[in-house]
């Protein structure tokens, strides 16, 4: 907690600095309220966005902290946060001074900026706006044009830090930067960090080589890769966690896409990876061959319950592909602490979707407290439990399990509807949240 709470003021402090010396270097001038305002409003914007890019380059340190993918919804919303800022910095400026020659690169880092974002919500991001038909649509039709395109969007991304660099061309040429080279310095020194991680991500990320092996159908849409290490062993990672998948093969395109691990890390001469086919990229995934050459960048995400030690029992609440980090964690338990009492739901369209179940059964069998339960939404010939996992289903689970609720730790991992009624459900039941674990991405 002492190093959350750290990083979290170190952020929202790191405007302080700027501003301080811009104010005292030229106290007179920022004794007007407009342009005070102005100088905050530019100088908090311009830190924060250089920040984003320490945070988009996913640095472990970080990760083990927050998460990455709690840093990099953060990093979405403080990037429009920043931008509205910058519109502000302008209209206050432009209002007190009129257009100047200064501004001309100010104004051309926020298009950038702007469209760097606008094309991101609209292409790369699930936010609640695409709920609504008619936006839904729009971002549809957009999709199947040359500019939906995922590496044409990645491409208009890596515009922001041409962005950056224009902005603090910017900053260099105000009076206040060119009069007083302690700002100057300061700003230079702000510019290299973000710099400096976007340079360090995508040249020098240690990727880890891997060779396919094995691409085994466990249903007519998932596939599970399995991968050995080009060289030594598969690298330490903890059960749930997950890394960028980048795949070269004639078959699919070299890009690079987050994905769970669902092997366990007991295993250390071969690594496995089980992607469901959702989108253009992973409907290839079959396609694959045996001997494709694999970069990984792993692991990232706290979505592991061996991170809470305290708790004695384990719940997971799944839906579709949200199996494969389970299914890590679980592999895990078999492996080395069989008489864990734990509970798998999970919900799936049709009974087709079950990955694995000879394993599940397998587990059942050597794992005397594990209870499974599969939820069937559209299959009228399943025997079991139907419909959604709903809080009925989960009270009903729970009392067989005949665990204490406040020993239990529960692990959410699927469809954004199944994340949003399950959190609803185990509110209601007086669930803590820090009994609740999930990872939310939503790119």
């Amino acid at each position: 907690m002492g190093k959350k709470i750290f990083f979290i003021l170190l952020y929202f402090l790191s405007p302080v600095l700027p501003i301080a010396l811009t104010y005292f270097a030229n106290a007179d001038k920022y004794s007007d309220h407009a342009f005070l305002a102005s100088l905050t409003y530019g100088a908090v914007a311009f830190t924060w966005l250089v920040l984003s890019f320490v945070i988009s380059a996913r640095p472990k340190f970080l990760d083990r902290i927050f998460a990455v993918d709690k840093l990099y919804r953060f990093h979405g919303i403080m990037a429009v946060v920043a931008v509205i800022l910058v519109v502000a910095h302008k209209l206050i400026i432009e209002q007190l001074m009129g257009e100047m020659l200064v501004g001309k690169p100010g104004n051309a880092a926020l298009i950038l900026f702007a469209t760097v974002i606008v094309s991101t919500l609209l292409f790369m991001v699930e936010w609640w706006l695409f709920r609504f038909k008619l936006f839904l649509t729009i971002r549809q039709a957009y999709k199947k044009t040359f500019i939906g395109n995922y590496e044409v969007q990645k491409f208009i991304h890596n515009f922001s830090i041409v962005a950056l660099c224009i902005a603090t061309l910017h900053i260099m040429l105000t009076s206040s930067a060119q009069a007083y080279p302690l700002v100057r310095v300061v700003y230079i020194i702000y510019f290299l960090c973000g710099f400096g991680f976007y340079i360090v991500h995508k040249l020098f990320k240690r990727n880890h080589p891997f060779v396919v092996t094995a691409v085994v159908k466990q249903s007519p849409a998932m596939w599970s890769l399995q991968m050995t290490p080009a060289s030594g062993a598969v690298f330490h990672y903890l059960p749930g966690q997950f890394g960028y998948l980048k795949i070269f093969s004639k078959r699919i395109r070299p890009e690079s896409h987050p994905f769970s691990i669902s092997s366990s890390p007991t295993h250390p001469s071969q690594l496995e990876m089980t992607i469901k086919q959702l989108g253009d990229y992973t409907r290839r995934i079959g396609d694959i061959v045996v001997g494709d050459r694999v970069l990984l960048d792993a692991p990232y995400g706290k979505f592991s319950y061996v991170l809470s030690p305290d708790e004695q029992a384990t719940v997971f609440i799944v839906g579709g592909a949200g199996i494969t980090p389970a299914l890590s964690m679980l592999r895990y338990m078999r492996d080395t602490d069989k008489d864990r009492s734990v509970v798998l739901i999970w919900g799936a369209n049709t009974a087709s979707e079950l990955i694995v179940l000879d394993e599940f059964h397998t587990m059942q069998h050597d794992m005397k407290s594990f209870i499974f339960v599969p939820v069937i939404m559209n299959d009228a010939t399943w025997q079991g439990e139907r419909g959604i996992i709903d809080l009925a289903k989960i009270q009903k689970v729970l009392q067989i399990f005949g665990q204490p609720y406040d020993k239990l730790g529960f692990y959410i991992c699927g469809p954004a509807i199944l994340l949003s009624n399950s959190l609803k459900h185990l509110k209601t039941l007086g669930i803590k949240k820090r009994q609740i674990h999930y990872e939310k991405f939503s790119m």
